[in-house]
């Protein structure tokens, strides 16, 4: 008789994540027209960067010509981007969000080897990747999924630099929170701060709460959200 307690093993394999999350992510990605209020507003924001050629619509987003200031620009930017490379369409619109899935997907499978627990990796990477509201999020030109990219980062940077105490790991932490910042401004810092501070309490070590104010690691932040 088996050991209740006795965990059962089960092989996920790479090409079965990658598979999956590449064809949740990416297919049929432009086989859609934009949807009307947001996703169209924020794919003619990007438009108007393109065919402006003047730098100042590029630094303050604009819509009809008149400043929008409603979100910060680094998904316009990107947007932008993904249009100058591939062209205006439906899919090369919402590359960005299907992108920053499969970053996702690839963080959390690296994650697994660096805390040593693999198979934990493959498995929430396959449970992220399957997950109806990434789905959705993933194939909308909205700012959640580059936001969940990047806030990703930056807390599993700061979970390497609580577990080694290596400050580089501290300042990319410090630089993905800046981009975090720059895809849906303050919400990054709140939810970074919650999720930190409540890891320091519960493992006991707010004595360490110098080391989180590192001259350059905070220029750093500021030199890339201040602007």
């Amino acid at each position: 008789m088996k050991n209740p307690r006795q965990r059962i093993k089960v092989h996920i394999p790479l090409c079965l994540i990658w598979t999956s999350a590449a064809g949740f992510a990416l297919a049929g990605l432009g086989s859609f027209g934009i949807l009307d209020n947001n996703e169209g507003l924020y794919a003619d924001i990007s438009r108007e960067m393109l065919v402006s050629r003047d730098w100042h619509i590029w630094m303050i987003p604009h819509l009809n010509s008149l400043p929008y200031m409603e979100k910060p620009p680094l998904l316009y930017w990107l947007t932008a981007l993904s249009f100058v490379i591939f062209g205006v369409s439906e899919w090369s619109s919402r590359l960005v969000p299907a992108l920053s899935s499969l970053a996702c997907v690839a963080m959390l499978l690296q994650f697994g080897r660096i805390v040593g627990r693999p198979r934990a990796g493959r498995l929430a990477a396959l449970m992220f990747a399957s997950s109806i509201g990434v789905i959705a999020m993933s194939r909308l030109l909205m700012f959640d999924m580059l936001l969940t990219a990047l806030l990703t980062a930056a807390l599993m940077y700061a979970y390497r630099h609580l577990h080694d105490g290596k400050t580089k790991w501290l300042r990319l932490s410090y630089a993905c929170l800046a981009l975090a910042s720059l895809a849906k401004g303050s919400v990054a810092l709140v939810l970074f701060g919650l999720i930190v501070l409540s890891f320091i309490l519960v493992n006991r070590r707010l004595r360490e709460w110098r080391t989180w104010f590192d001259p350059f690691a905070m220029l750093i932040f500021f030199a890339i959200a201040a602007p």
